[in-house]
């Protein structure tokens, strides 16, 4: 008998994207062959992203938009695209930024590791691996935060703010995003900690991280307190 083909969903949120997301939806398909969905998550963007994705969705049925009535973080917009994904019954879901920072081509080789591992992790600090473009206030500030919230959680991964990573469903649906207490970045470390406390397996696949080259970064300094204050909290309470 045949195995059921599995069910894969990439979930990119968007804010004042709308240089960048016709050539991502082109990258995820030509990595993937077309083998998958995508869930964009737009925070009602003053640009028009959303339009232009409703537009790419009527003549896309694998594209799908999640319209949300305004910024909220970045970190809600991914637990709303991962609850999304689970309750429509994907096997494997992926988060990713749209700014293309994220290559999609490396989705392939994070497919294959959900053969040993339950959450796959694209990360930016494994062997010689490198941040193109990156200033190097941007660089120590990605350095420093990740190693910050690993020894602060306990976690074991190497890169535990990545954005680029891959949840079996089973990984998700043990996760209760209503009681998270990130908005902003660390939701990836919040994820990860109750990925690793609830006993999942865990990897890394490296990968050459690409600073956006078209629109405007969305880190602010509220993302950065965040960083230094909520780990506490997720310790502490979590």
């Amino acid at each position: 008998m045949q195995t059921p083909k599995k069910r894969v969903l990439i979930v990119i949120p968007t804010y004042n994207e709308k240089e960048n997301v016709a050539e991502i939806i082109n990258k995820v398909d030509l990595s993937l062959g077309g083998a998958c969905d995508m869930l964009f998550v737009d925070d009602a963007s003053p640009d028009g992203t959303g339009v232009i994705l409703e537009g790419m969705k009527s003549s896309n049925s694998r594209i799908y938009v999640m319209h949300r009535p305004g910024k909220d973080g970045l970190g809600r917009a991914y637990a709303h695209g991962l609850s999304f994904g689970v309750k429509n019954g994907y096997d494997y879901i992926f988060e990713m930024d749209a700014d293309l920072s994220h290559d999609p081509e490396y989705l392939k080789v994070m497919l294959k590791e959900f053969d040993n591992f339950d959450v796959v992790i694209g990360s930016r600090f494994m062997g010689s691996m490198e941040n193109i473009n990156a200033t190097p206030f941007r660089r120590f500030i990605s350095f420093f935060a990740s190693r910050y919230v690993k020894y602060l959680l306990g976690l074991k991964c190497l890169d535990p703010m990545a954005g680029f990573v891959g949840y079996k469903k089973e990984v998700l649906e043990k996760i209760d995003f209503d009681n998270f207490f990130s908005k902003g970045y660390v939701f990836q470390a919040e994820i990860k900690f109750r990925c690793q406390r609830n006993g999942f397996k865990i990897t890394e696949v490296p990968i050459i991280f690409k600073n956006r080259s078209l629109g405007d970064s969305k880190l602010r300094k509220r993302d950065m307190i965040e960083a230094l204050v909520l780990p506490w909290k997720v310790m502490i309470f979590g």
